[in-house]
């Protein structure tokens, strides 16, 4: 058998119309061009590097082959696990994030408020306060999956700037079950407050009719759990209100104390 091929030097704009005749034993097998030959070329090169790139770039930590050891096997399908697992999460949150849970407040009384003359702890001749007062948190968790925590209320009680009394902060951390409504009673008030020159003052308020202007300050925050406990969403909340305080009666006989005020509360919630 014999084989001829023809080959002339051209430009490069000359490939396509450059053939190589090949033949074997008399039949030809085909017309080939140098343009085809070089681009094949050009293709086998390129896989070439790309392979060589993913067998010693960052793909090789996540390949898996006949060599690979029972530990990094191991390793490879827990974290593959774990991932799946925290997608598997997310899209389980995302299609069932719960609302923002309807709160609200309202006044629930003020039982004791006394302003009696008394000495503070150097002897010193003032105005002792002592007063007891409740505010009413309505709570409606308006999820039926997850249950709804609200983490350590505080309320402050102000007459103007001066911060008269202020809730412990021993409370636990109330619950609220799935699709759950409640209403939590917080109390504040102090026994023993020495008011020396604003204690005359708020007397005169009281006295004269004008009614006793305060404030009531709450903050807390809520979360939403799932059953293993970690927090989904959390909100930090903001509520106050002004009341005033309009008269004092004291009944000898029951040896009690009433007062009448007017309220208006409002509450602010951030994620």
């Amino acid at each position: 058998s014999r084989s001829s091929a023809a080959v002339a030097d051209v430009d490069d704009d000359d490939y396509d119309g450059l053939e190589l005749e090949h033949h074997d034993g008399g039949v030809g097998l085909g017309v080939i061009t140098v343009r085809d030959l070089l681009v094949k070329n050009e293709y086998e090169n390129d896989e070439g590097c790309y392979y060589e790139r993913e067998r010693r770039g960052c793909f090789r930590y996540f390949r898996v082959g006949r060599n690979s050891s029972s530990a990094w096997i191991c390793l490879q399908i827990g974290l593959r696990l774990v991932l799946s697992l925290g997608l598997g999460l997310l899209v389980f949150y995302a299609a069932t994030k719960p609302p923002r849970p309807a709160l609200s407040i309202q006044m629930g009384g003020i039982r004791v408020f006394e302003l009696r003359e008394g000495v503070d702890r150097t002897g010193i001749p003032t105005k002792i306060l002592a007063c007891n007062a409740s505010i009413n948190l309505l709570v409606d968790n308006k999820s039926k999956l997850f249950a709804l925590r609200i983490h350590r209320p505080l309320i402050r009680i102000y007459f103007d700037r001066l911060l008269l009394a202020v809730s412990r902060e021993d409370l636990k951390v109330m619950s609220v079950e799935t699709y759950e409504r409640r209403v939590f009673k917080l109390s504040v008030g102090t026994k023993e407050k020495a008011m020396y020159g604003a204690g005359r003052m708020m007397q005169d308020m009281l006295e004269s009719g004008t009614g006793l202007p305060l404030r009531f300050s709450l903050t807390f925050k809520s979360s939403f759990q799932h059953a293993l406990g970690s927090s989904l969403s959390e909100f930090h909340h903001k509520a106050q209100c002004v009341v005033l305080l309009t008269s004092n009666h004291y009944n000898s006989k029951r040896h009690t104390q009433s007062s009448t005020f007017n309220a208006t509360c409002n509450l602010i919630t951030t994620s």
